[in-house]
């Protein structure tokens, strides 16, 4: 026993110095203040070479002491110098040196310290492989991981667990989901058995590429596996549900893990949330940010700003600014991206007064705001109209010591010239050079769509050539904006010239359409078959979907042959029928195509349908109901309702051979015209449609069922077709009385139908008793407006009339009706009838200020789906409905 007590005495003392050797090296070698090379270690630590060559353990605390001050080149230098003075470094000394490099994520000189071990017949073990792998894997260099776990079996070396993990992890962060799950069947076949790690490793990779159904695959394998499941592993398989819209799965795990008792923690809650955001569901967001908030969950502001996204997503603005002062009180920290959310929440809620005080508020607690964060709140003003808060926006940029760049100033002139500042508009554009701010594209055609909102062409074209000269190259917009401007004007033989330089930058489909209209207006028959065969080339280039140029040909053989003879029909058909896509396109672009939809239906109809017979005809596009997510034509109820209102029209047969009968705003691809003429045999319908391709669809659909006698498409916005559009009748049919319409069938978005029944007005096309007017989407496009015009009674007097006030009175009713694409949502259909003459001294009361704020909320919904800031999610219209619904039925405006 007392040689027992001997010996371990001499140990501890052994130990005792050696620890007290380690820590003066360590000491020594920190205080070089800098990673320290060879040559830098061999003074230092030269007193320490004798003992450390018969006892290498004071090494291998000093590596750790440097692994510990993350300092991997020193311990890389310090191998080095152990090499040059002949202290033997073991496998364990370079592992540690290897977890050096792991911490601070050097993979190459981890890569190059496993080298040196096989350099110098050092056998590298698992643990140094792991760490290699580890250092690449926080590196995100997933690729060198896996060539590593390869090598292993080359070097005899058998991977355990936390090789494979690490290997799943690497694959995890590249997004690389195969090869993840390929590493877990390899370490199950190598009867390893996978833990927690392992599979939220393979759910995390999952959940980057949207692999939904493995991940949950995964969670239920873990159960079978015995392994148990934990918050990692649950909140890895949400979040993969979470990025492909599986929230009722992600909320479904949440319940689980409740009823398993597995304590939900703030990662897991923030997951949920998310799914929630991603669906669409701003309700059940909220209800899991209070679950969560109510067990003392630890939320950070991922969880909140995925619940005000949420709600921002679904319109409810006021709820994600109550939100943000919920953070204040809950002491959680706000960054830029929950400062963003708020800014879209003003955007959406049209709240340009609070964008100056949340930009005010970021820069108080030291939130910068960033180039998107400008742009979110210049967007604000622009789609609100705020003209003078947006040059107030710029100043704001430019004390803060920002430069606006060309998004922030292309917005802020875009307001301006919404708002009628063309001059304003120019300034803003004169002043980005001298601010080093270059314009681009955007800017450009901003300005240039200021001067034409104005009429100011000569500018307009004057900006455009002036383009090339700050090297700017001239975009569809710029062209759009100038040949429109031109064609306002009258000066259409100089819109078709721009129109030949637009050519030269691929489609420009909106210029065709006003040229178009222009030649119909003046019958120019001969420019106008020009115009179409020129657009006939651009859809041969592969740039619109094949069987555009079919319809075309057909548009432009009957406009010139004044008729739709079945050898042109039969010719059409033939041609939409062997039309074929470039060969390098490839089954999703093709899909992708511009009108392939429309002509899908066309085709259907011709496949299906027999020529000249009207019933197929209609029997064919009712089979298309719910073949598309979005149904843009009557049928059903709506169709039905359509129908029987025109039917009740007081159409004589005198009436029917002088009046202008039906006009139809939106044709789209036919449908409801065909509908009409089917009904008022006789009847003629005068149908509008901006699109020239949609007219080519429409009219080849036409032509198809032998109406095009009865049927006449015109191409144009009805805003500059209706002033001349009593005109063109009288020279059409040689009538000496100005045309009145019988029936008026509005169908596009709701908006805009009050202005189109005040130009119906005032050119006076309707009867002034007895005109029926349907209009569709009038509650899932909220016409507020035109619901107020039609519904309120005249109880103002009033000295003199103004523009925009009614010349008629009407008798309204509301109808509700099912949405075609989605029977579950409820829409409104207006049935009106006129009354006569309304007394000049009489007026109808103001339309609300709630009403006001609606119908601006619906135009920028419909600047949305027009335009190209991706479109109005579908989740978004039960809650849009439903304030609609209210705010009209408040005001005393219902539907039965």
């Amino acid at each position: 026993m007392a040689l027992v007590r001997t010996l371990a005495g001499v140990d501890a003392t052994s130990c005792a110095r050696n620890d007290q050797f380690a820590g003066a090296a360590l000491s020594a070698i920190l205080g070089l203040g800098r990673e320290a090379r060879t040559r830098d270690l061999h003074p230092c630590l030269a007193p320490f070479a004798e003992d450390w060559a018969h006892d290498c353990r004071s090494a291998t605390a000093v590596l750790r002491g440097l692994a510990k001050a993350r300092r991997a080149a020193t311990a890389a230098a310090l191998l080095e110098w152990m090499s040059d003075v002949r202290v033997q470094a073991s496998t364990l000394h370079h592992n540690v040196a290897i977890n050096a490099c792991q911490k601070t994520s050097q993979w190459q000189l981890a890569l190059r310290q496993l080298g040196a071990m096989q350099d110098a017949q050092i056998p590298p073990d698992k643990v140094s492989y792991s760490a290699a792998m580890s250092a690449c894997e926080r590196a995100c260099h997933w690729q060198v991981a896996l060539e590593l776990m390869s090598s292993m079996s080359i070097a005899q070396v058998v991977p355990d667990s936390i090789s494979y993990n690490v290997a799943m992890s690497a694959c995890e962060k590249g997004g690389q989901w195969q090869y993840a799950f390929q590493a877990l069947a390899a370490m199950q076949s190598s009867r390893l058995q996978p833990d927690v790690i392992s599979y939220s490793a393979v759910m995390s990779a999952c959940a980057r590429l949207s692999q939904w159904q493995l991940a949950v695959k995964l969670l239920h394998g873990m159960r079978h596996a015995g392994v148990v499941h934990d918050n990692i592993a649950c909140s890895a398989a949400m979040s993969a549900c979470a990025n492909s819209c599986q929230w009722q799965l992600a909320i479904s795990i949440l319940s689980l893990m409740i009823q398993g008792e597995i304590t939900p923690d703030g990662i897991t809650y923030s997951a949920a949330i998310n799914a929630c955001e991603k669906g669409g569901q701003w309700q059940l967001a909220l209800r899991v940010l209070s679950t969560a908030h109510n067990i003392n969950a630890k939320l950070d502001r991922t969880s909140y700003s995925s619940a005000m996204s949420a709600c921002t997503a679904s319109s409810e603005w006021p709820l994600a600014i109550i939100l943000l002062s919920d953070m204040y009180e809950a002491r959680i920290s706000h960054d830029l991206i929950s400062y963003s959310v708020i800014l879209g929440a003003c955007e959406v809620g049209g709240q340009w007064q609070l964008v100056l005080s949340v930009l005010s508020s970021m820069v108080n607690i030291k939130v910068l705001p960033d180039s998107i964060s400008y742009g979110q709140a210049m967007g604000s003003m622009e789609k609100m109209g705020q003209w003078q808060l947006a040059l107030d926006l710029l100043s704001f940029i430019r004390a803060q010591g920002a430069r606006p760049d060309a998004v922030s100033c292309g917005a802020a002139i875009s307001t301006c010239g919404k708002c009628g500042q063309w001059e304003l508009a120019l300034h803003l554009l004169d002043l980005m050079p001298k601010t080093h701010v270059a314009p681009n594209a955007i800017t450009c055609s901003a300005a240039i769509s200021a001067c034409q909102k104005v009429s100011q062409w000569q500018l307009a074209v004057t900006l455009l050539r002036s383009m090339t000269a700050v090297t700017v190259l001239p975009n569809q917009i710029s062209y759009n904006a100038s040949i429109n401007a031109c064609s306002k004007a009258g000066n259409w033989q100089f819109a078709l010239y721009l129109l030949s330089l637009s050519s030269q930058i691929g489609m420009c489909v909106p210029s065709y359409g006003i040229l178009l209209m222009e030649c119909e207006k003046r019958n120019l028959r001969t420019i106008e078959n020009a115009l179409l065969q020129r657009l006939k080339g651009v859809s041969n280039a592969g740039i619109l979907a094949p069987g555009c140029a079919a319809v075309l040909e057909f548009s432009a053989q009957t406009r010139q042959s004044h008729h739709d003879g079945a050898s042109l029909v039969s010719a059409m058909t033939a041609a939409l029928f062997r039309a074929e896509a470039p060969t390098s396109l490839t089954s999703s672009e093709l899909t992708s195509l511009p009108y392939q939809r429309e002509l899908q239906i066309l085709k259907h109809v011709m496949r299906t349908a027999q020529p000249g017979r009207l019933s197929t005809i209609i029997d064919a596009i009712d089979g298309l109901l719910g073949s598309f997510e979005w149904t843009p034509f009557a049928s059903g109820s709506k169709a039905a309702t359509l129908l029987a209102a025109a039917r009740g029209a007081p159409l004589s047969q005198a009436d029917r051979e002088t009046s202008a009968g039906v006009l139809e705003i939106g044709t789209y691809c036919g449908n409801t015209a065909l509908r009409l003429a089917s009904v008022l045999p006789g009847v003629r319908v005068t149908s509008l449609e901006q699109d020239p391709v949609f007219v080519a669809i429409a009219r080849s659909l036409i032509g198809f069922a032998g109406l095009s006698s009865f049927v006449d498409v015109l191409t144009g916005h009805s805003h500059s077709l209706i002033p001349c559009l009593g005109s063109k009748l009288m020279a059409q049919n040689g009538w000496k009385l100005q045309p009145r319409f019988n029936v008026i069938f509005m169908d596009r978005w709701g908006t805009q139908y009050e202005e189109d029944l005040c130009l119906l007005e005032k050119h006076r096309l309707l009867n002034g008793v007895g005109c029926v007017f349907v209009a569709d989407n009038v509650l899932a496009t909220a016409a507020a407006r035109f619901l107020w015009k039609m519904t309120k009674p005249f109880t103002v007097r009033k000295e003199g009339r103004e523009l925009g006030d009614s010349i008629l009175t009407y008798l309204a009713r509301h109808i509700s009706v099912h949405q075609v694409a989605d029977p579950s949502l409820e829409d409104w259909m207006t049935i009106a009838v006129s009354a006569g003459q309304c007394p000049e001294e009489w007026a109808q009361p103001p339309m609300p200020l709630e009403l006001e704020v609606l119908q601006e909320e619906s135009e920028r919904l419909r600047r949305r789906a027009v335009g190209s800031e991706g479109g109005v999610k579908s989740s978004q219209m039960p809650v849009f409905l439903k304030r609609v619904k209210d705010s009209l039925e408040r005001e005393g405006i219902f539907a039965t």
